[in-house]
């Protein structure tokens, strides 16, 4: 079963996440490699992505 027993038909469960990291979202130079691409740094724009990666969540539901 999907859901436990004693859920409501229609409401969200957890299924799973994930962290997208990338190639194109990490530094792959300097001191700084495999980390994120960074947008700024220092007051610097560095035409990056952000300090983080970005993360999903996915969802579901019983279907009737």
């Amino acid at each position: 079963a999907l859901l436990p027993e004693n859920a409501r038909k229609g409401h969200l469960e957890y299924w799973k996440c994930t962290v997208n990291n990338f190639d194109f979202l990490r530094d792959t130079e300097g001191t700084r490699q495999n980390y994120p691409r960074r947008t700024y740094s220092g007051g610097v724009f560095l035409n990056g992505y952000s300090d983080h990666y970005p993360t999903e969540i996915f969802l579901r539901k019983e279907m009737k």
